[in-house]
């Protein structure tokens, strides 16, 4: 079968993009009823006469012959009539696998010394499915995410074709499996998270709204250290604000939605005086708001390490510490109206950040 499967390659058929095709198909009508995902229900009937399910029925009819040893193509199974979600998940996984052999064997038998890896064939495969797709395309991105991450993640070019084949309705939806945890798009890596984000300045404005769309899904839950992506960002050479001020916009809902820890809040602190002024405050006023208490613990946290040249404090590749003007600025002005002498501010010296910021 493989044989015959790398033949028709050669001779320029479409066969990997069909098994992908194929693949997400049954990922999608296994989803529908329920047999995969995150809807917990025993038992679905799936009977070959559901509309928008033959796929799925005839791949498990198929599996039943194979078991039983039956060759009659025209002969019903009808124990299949009722699938089991185990069963399903079981033959979708499967169809991926199969699917990922005959990348690992084109890769290696097909294109020997063409440079083809499996990436560069998946990226391909994707493309051709995204031309014939249209119901499906969100799934077939979900899948790949899903079955081939070590592939697939933080990888800019399958990324892009996310970003430029699928409409807003359809990213709101990944956004949600993001959010549910069903599929990672960037990983944990914060080089490659720095990387795709620089990248992203050279995009047009639609495909950066709809890429930070996505990293804010998933990186507001996630153990990523944002605090370094932040710094990365705002310490790159030359950093334009025309250009970058999507990315910045992006970077700005991010820390809100994430909690003021004291790496993130130490990350803020330390942010260069010469752009984006504004950002330090307008972080720490949503934080004041949503998390007081644990905003000024962080700082009381970073005020001590500060204080004492501890070297675990987080910052940019600097030997001098100086912290933020308009960040000071917000903490003095947040104290006049409060009053200096609350427990809050007893936890940590002011005046001793007001001379690192000088």
């Amino acid at each position: 079968m493989l044989e015959m499967l790398l033949s028709w390659s050669r001779n320029g058929f479409p066969v990997g993009a069909r098994l992908l095709s194929y693949a997400s198909r049954l990922a999608y009508e296994a989803r529908m009823v329920g047999c995969v995902g995150d809807i917990m229900v025993d038992n679905y009937s799936v009977a070959s006469s559901d509309s928008g399910m033959r796929l799925l029925q005839s791949h498990v009819n198929g599996y039943f012959r194979f078991l039983n040893g039956r060759t009659k193509y025209h002969e019903t199974i009808e124990s299949s009539s009722r699938v089991e979600k185990e069963l399903a998940s079981k033959l979708v996984d499967n169809a991926f696998a199969a699917y990922k052999c005959f990348l690992m064997y084109s890769s290696t038998a097909l294109f020997k010394g063409a440079e083809k890896s499996m990436l560069k064939l998946l990226f391909s495969d994707i493309t051709s499915c995204s031309d014939w797709e249209s119901k499906r395309l969100k799934c077939i991105f979900c899948c790949v995410y899903r079955h081939f991450s070590d592939l697939c993640i933080g990888e800019e070019g399958i990324m892009k074709l996310l970003l430029g084949r699928l409409d807003h309705s359809a990213l709101v939806n990944m956004q949600m499996e993001i959010g549910l945890k069903n599929i990672s798009i960037f990983g944990e890596n914060t080089e490659t998270i720095f990387h795709l984000i620089k990248s992203s300045l050279n995009w047009g404005c639609v495909e950066q709204h709809k890429f930070w769309g996505l990293i804010r899904s998933e990186l507001s839950g996630s153990k990523v250290q944002v605090e370094k992506v932040i710094l990365e960002f705002f310490y790159l050479n030359k950093l334009d604000e025309n250009v970058s001020a999507i990315a910045v916009e992006g970077l700005l809902v991010l820390s809100n939605c994430c909690p003021p820890t004291p790496e993130l809040v130490a990350a803020i602190m330390v942010l260069p005086n010469n752009v984006f002024q504004d950002f330090a405050p307008a972080v720490l006023t949503k934080w004041v708001v949503s998390n007081a208490s644990m905003l000024f613990d962080s700082l009381a946290k970073f005020s001590e390490k500060v204080d004492s040249k501890n070297g675990n404090l987080v910052l940019h590749d600097s030997a001098e510490i100086i912290i933020n003007r308009s960040a000071i600025s917000w903490l003095l002005n947040y104290f006049n109206s409060y009053g200096s002498g609350t427990d809050i501010s007893s936890n940590f010296s002011i005046s001793m950040l007001c001379k690192k910021a000088m």
